[in-house]
């Protein structure tokens, strides 16, 4: 097993190596989860950040995030990140003449002509008024992304709402603006819909985090970054919390468990990969700013409903995965086996209550079966809020056309061979849902 130290008892064990949280992810992040001991700390300003020398505690994974540096205009100081699924709206600040004033107005542009003799082109700009051409329509308040000239003197835009290019003649007359203030965006739609957009000036329009109210709302976006957390928890609990890999001033030790707390670390890990949601997790980077970095380098996670996973990927041995896949594919056998002798499951493991979701004893087919009812119920729209509530928003375009009735019938292989999940993780709290172990309703 990845965490277990296996030694000739007659040899002396090796003096277990001292080495930072980053060495750490480096060489053991497909080995996870382990156990480690501090051997120099880190005192933070609550209980969760409080690593004491000597201290044991469990690391669980490694998540890397999608992230935008992100300075306040003008200051180039108090550097922070935001992930990419973050809920924040943003507008994109066109500023030709570097006049601030002027460019938190907009500029206006009577026509295609115009608009394609500004220089620089504007990266993004809305509809005032309306137009039509033929198949090509222009309606009032479209966002649009201005991606250039093409070679028969058309300007090439494209609306984010519809994902629908549109190529605009010089004779469109459609008034277009860059006001700030009816260019609202997402920073997932920069970044996925602008390119070159960064770096660039925004200006903040709306968000559910207070603590970015406080700032300035004239932010400079500086670039895309991945930042790394590991994931993890003392002995016994069930809260955990992120430490961030480059943390200084701690090194740790991976420490030899016997099987009790090896089964402990491996139940918590499964607990926290089946039903992680990053919207939900603790992270430290406010109090490792406030009290290490000479720069603040803050992680502000409130997270767009629905977009919990994207640009969120976990890290982990296959080991874990292999115990997963076992767990969801031999617990309801057992249970029908046990059943038709007119048994009952014994006390339940620490792994079968987190995972399994339902009642134990005579009632346990009774749930399934008002689960996979109700689930036979939903209409092609309701399955889509299914699998943006479970945080599986990427895979709406493959679940078009299935209704709750079809998806009672899903099979592993379907989901993998012909709907393109290959995830094994996703495929297992899928098919909690098709096997009616999960309620929908509480997802």
């Amino acid at each position: 097993m990845p965490v277990v130290l296996k030694m000739d008892p007659a040899k002396p064990l090796p003096k277990p190596k001292v080495m930072t949280l980053q060495e750490l992810a480096s060489s053991y992040s497909d080995e996870l989860p382990v156990s480690v001991t501090a051997q120099s700390g880190y005192y933070g300003k609550n209980s969760n950040m409080q690593i004491s020398v000597g201290e044991t505690f469990f690391i669980h994974l490694m998540k890397t995030t999608e992230v935008v540096h992100v300075v306040a205009a003008g200051q180039g100081i108090d550097k922070y990140s935001i992930p990419i699924n973050s809920s924040c709206q943003l507008s994109l600040i066109y500023n030709p003449h570097e006049n601030v004033s002027e460019a938190l107005q907009g500029y206006i542009f009577n026509g295609v002509m115009k608009l394609a003799s500004a220089d620089p082109l504007p990266k993004v700009v809305t509809t005032l008024t309306a137009w039509q051409r033929g198949n090509t329509v222009l309606e009032m308040n479209e966002i649009l992304v201005v991606r250039g000239i093409n070679s028969n003197k058309e300007l090439e835009v494209f609306n984010m709402k519809s994902n629908q290019i549109k190529l605009l003649p010089f004779q469109c007359q459609s008034k277009f603006t860059t006001d700030p203030r009816l260019l609202y965006m997402y920073l997932l739609e920069i970044v996925d819909n602008i390119p070159g957009a960064f770096p660039c000036q925004v200006l903040l329009q709306d968000t559910d985090d207070m603590r970015m109210l406080s700032g300035s709302r004239h932010l400079k976006l500086i670039k895309t970054a991945t930042e790394a957390t590991l994931l993890c928890s003392y002995p016994g609990t069930n809260d955990h919390f992120e430490l961030p890999v480059d943390l200084p001033n701690v090194t740790v030790t991976i420490c030899e468990h016997d099987e009790t707390v090896k089964f402990q670390l491996y139940e918590t890990t499964k607990n926290i990969i089946s039903e992680y949601n990053p919207a939900y997790a603790t992270c430290c980077r406010d109090d490792v700013a406030k009290n290490v970095y000479e720069t603040q380098s803050k992680m502000y996670a409130t997270i767009r409903k629905g977009y919990e996973n994207k640009g969120v990927h976990l890290k982990f041995s296959e080991e874990i995965v292999r115990q997963m896949e076992g767990t969801a594919q031999n617990t309801a056998p057992r249970q029908e086996q046990l059943e038709s002798n007119g048994m009952q499951e014994p006390k339940q493991s620490l792994y079968a209550t987190l995972q399994n979701d339902i009642p134990d004893g005579h009632c346990m087919e009774e749930v399934k079966k008002t689960n996979k009812n109700y689930l036979a119920s939903l209409s092609e729209d309701m399955v889509i809020n299914v699998l943006h509530s479970m945080g599986l928003p990427q895979y709406e375009e493959a679940f078009r056309g299935i209704t709750g009735a079809a998806m009672c019938k899903l099979t592993v292989e379907m989901l993998e061979c012909q709907l393109g999940v290959k995830s094994k993780l996703h495929q297992i709290r899928l098919m909690k849902i098709v096997r009616g172990e999960k309620d929908v309703r509480s997802v």
